[in-house]
């Protein structure tokens, strides 16, 4: 920080004094102090008396991101963090709402004596805290303990205000200790150890204590019931079930009849999954769904394969689809069939050229083409041999989008070559090849946002009802955002599309991302 003789010295004299350093408010500093790791803030808030007062505050509630959250490694943080918080400097503890611990199996295997186990500093700070929300523990293994040990569990089930449990290596009794927990959960984070760590559990009854307030489930090795189910989450809204062994649509009806998202990975499945197995589970829900629908699904996340195995029968708005992507034109046939089912108004897909034809997606994109509204494409390209930029196939893949109604377009496209794409050049001044077709020259940034922008102008041309185009690629680093603009005056035809560059600070940046395809999923 600046002296008291600097702060008083006139502009001039600064401006003539070059051993001066340059000031910095105290407010900008804290700012800073949010982007910095835990040590580097800590000797920042040690410079001047401000930033030290001022540092609890930035450090403990500064976070804005919900997933963000006050991170301690137990060895090489929990001691000062400890003395910080029962230092008598500060009264803090009502600013601690998220914190997330790491290394707890290795400090609870390696105590030795009393003084080596991590619980007693823990419960120290855990049962002074007033407003702590979330908690999040690498290893739930350390509330397995003996009798008379039970500090941090009794801790925990008295906490009131805890919302969001986050655990790894999570076994089976884990939460049958915490049932009788004060606090109303409304989100659980868990993952049941690694696949064939332990057996597989049915989350839906071992989470049973607290089906009336979760509102939200993301879990990692699980296996959802089959057949009657008399355990029923009636708030929960989000549920994320990542390689789970079975996922039958008419259980999870019932036990989620309010259920908005849906993300589903299943263990075993893809690639060199038999045919006959995929119809058989697709036939099976299709038919559950006669007697069950589910309604209140908005949103829905996994592979185009996994989807179609799930049959879901009603409106859903988004679909993503790229969990894993289609290299297969032969996949398109049940990428028909889920928007035949589902007829989302968003659509996320990740492709592979040339194992999936490109010129062929609008035709499995016609079952939904009346109400898709937005479209994102992940395209993996590999070029083949001597052809000269394998961009130009996004420009043929879009004169075959004319019949959508497409109002947003983004597109991110990456791809491996063994061409030297350093020395392509194209002799058209507009980047497009002799033959008419959008080139991207990729020789340096200038020339590439170029080939971007023309793309994106002949895909305003061609989709009549586009808004807004977006294209991203592997050599070009961030996503050029553009609006269509029809002209000024007059009736417009396709000639007269122009477009608007846009920037964080543009009047239609935030319409585009605040459309459904881009609210953040809640796990």
């Amino acid at each position: 920080m600046a002296t008291d003789a600097a702060t008083h010295k006139t502009p001039r004299e600064r401006g003539n004094d070059s051993r001066l350093d340059p000031l910095l408010n105290w407010d900008i500093l804290k700012d800073i102090m949010l982007y910095c790791c835990m040590e580097d803030a800590s000797r920042i808030s040690r410079t001047c008396r401000t930033l030290l007062q001022s540092a609890p505050r930035v450090l403990l509630s500064g976070l804005e991101d919900e997933f963000q959250a006050v991170a301690l490694d137990i060895h090489s943080h929990l001691p000062s963090f400890h003395q910080f918080m029962l230092s008598g400097r500060h009264d803090c503890f009502h600013l601690l709402r998220r914190l997330r611990l790491s290394s707890l199996r290795k400090a609870h295997r390696r105590r030795s004596t009393p003084e080596d186990d991590v619980r007693t500093p823990l419960v120290g700070i855990l049962q002074r805290t007033t407003k702590l929300e979330f908690l999040g523990l690498d290893d739930a293994e350390i509330l397995e303990a003996e009798e008379g040990e039970r500090t941090l569990l009794t801790t925990l089930l008295r906490m009131k205000t805890l919302r969001t449990l986050q655990f790894e290596n999570t076994c089976g009794t884990t939460f049958e200790r915490l049932r009788t927990m004060e606090a109303p959960l409304t989100g659980i984070y868990a993952t049941f150890g690694l696949h064939g760590a332990h057996d597989v559990l049915d989350p839906v009854r071992a989470l049973a204590p607290f089906r009336t307030s979760l509102q939200v489930l993301d879990l990692f090795y699980v296996m959802l019931p089959h057949g009657d189910v008399d355990v029923v989450y009636p708030q929960l809204t989000s549920l994320s079930v990542r390689y789970c062994t079975t996922l039958h649509l008419q259980s999870a009806v019932r036990c989620f009849p309010r259920l908005q998202e849906l993300r589903f990975k299943l263990a075993h499945w893809e690639p060199g999954l038999d045919q006959g197995v995929i119809e058989r589970h697709r036939e099976q829900n299709a038919a559950s769904q006669k007697c069950h629908t589910w309604p209140s699904l908005r949103r829905i996340r996994s592979t185009v394969i996994q989807l179609y195995t799930l049959a879901i029968c009603c409106k859903v708005e988004y679909i993503d689809a790229c969990e894993m992507p289609l290299a297969a034109t032969a996949n398109g046939r049940r990428l028909a069939a889920v928007l035949a089912d589902a007829r989302p108004a968003c659509l996320a897909l990740r492709l592979q050229s040339p194992g999936f034809d490109l010129m062929s997606l609008a035709k499995w994109l016609t079952p939904a083409s009346d109400g898709l509204r937005a479209l994102k494409l992940h395209i993996e390209l590999v070029a083949e041999h001597g052809q000269d930029n394998p961009l130009i196939q996004i420009n043929t893949m879009l004169t075959t989008f004319t019949e959508l109604h497409l109002h947003c377009l983004d597109m991110h496209v990456e791809w491996e070559s063994g061409c030297d794409h350093h020395s392509q050049a194209t002799d058209s001044p507009d980047g497009r090849d002799p033959s008419g077709q959008a080139a991207l020259e990729i020789a340096s940034p200038s020339s590439c946002e170029s080939g971007m922008r023309t793309i994106a102008l002949d895909a305003a041309k061609l989709i009549p009802t586009l808004r807004f185009v977006a294209i991203q690629t592997s050599h070009a680093g961030n996503a050029k955002l553009f609006e269509i603009s029809d002209g000024a005056g007059g009736p417009t035809t396709s000639s007269d599309k122009t477009l608007v560059k846009l920037s964080a600070e543009s009047r239609g940046f935030e319409e585009f991302y605040n459309s459904i395809m881009y609210k953040p999923w809640v796990y």
